[in-house]
């Protein structure tokens, strides 16, 4: 429901402002997309919950598994059963619309291979706890930015569930697979890397995190010239 949601906010914002850039953007996409994207998602929710009501038996499997308090929370707010993050993105051709709620990772490679985030990783999402869309007021906390798309940059848009990066020892090692994963699309191919990225997601979280792994990625085909892509220390 999150996803389905998300593209949708997203692609009705499209509609509206396909080539518009500029400063203007940001405040314009903040003011409407968090709110827009809690209100639909809720309302999708309530809906199948309409259609669907929770039973006897998995109210008494939250209480075995959570204990009572948060069963009488879930009794008071079915919403809670249905909590997600979300993590979505928009390509056009002058801006990337990104949108984040709770834990995760979005990261943007240059065509030189400079990997960035839009934002700085939020420090209370620790171990399994995260904000999510059936949080009280959740549009507050969805992170939202618009990066301008000139000069064939970014190169390349990573999204990624936290499985992803929780299976690396160091922060410093996942930043680097925005750049390796655009050597690789240079010099093999995007078919040849979408060919093998179930069996290489699946052995890295093997090894660390042992969480399933979404993984999303966008690449600017025009940027696979042969450019140099910069060496980390």
């Amino acid at each position: 429901m999150a996803v389905k949601v998300a593209t949708g906010v997203l692609h009705d914002f499209y509609l509206q402002h396909p080539r518009e850039k500029g400063p203007d953007l940001q405040p314009l996409a903040q003011g409407l997309i968090p709110r827009l994207l809690v209100e639909r998602w809720r309302g999708s929710v309530v809906g199948h919950l309409h259609e669907n009501p929770l039973e006897a038996s998995e109210l008494q499997n939250v209480t075995e598994k959570a204990g009572l308090a948060a069963r009488r929370a879930l009794e008071a707010d079915n919403v809670l059963a249905y909590g997600s993050t979300v993590l979505a993105a928009l390509a056009t051709p002058t801006y990337l619309l990104l949108v984040q709620l709770g834990d995760g990772d979005c990261l943007l490679v240059s065509p030189s291979g400079k990997t960035t985030r839009p934002w700085p990783r939020d420090v209370r999402l620790m171990g399994v706890e995260t904000t999510s869309l059936c949080m009280p007021e959740a549009w507050k906390e969805v992170r939202l930015a618009v990066e301008p798309v000139a000069d064939g940059s970014p190169a390349l848009l990573l999204l990624c569930t936290d499985g992803y990066s929780n299976s690396f020892r160091e922060q410093e090692g996942f930043m680097n697979v925005g750049r390796d994963f655009l050597e690789l699309i240079r010099s093999e191919g995007i078919a040849w890397v979408n060919d093998r990225l179930d069996a290489w997601l699946a052995e890295t979280t093997e090894r660390g995190s042992g969480d399933d792994v979404s993984v999303g990625i966008l690449w600017r085909q025009e940027t696979s010239s042969e450019l140099p892509v910069e060496e980390t220390a």
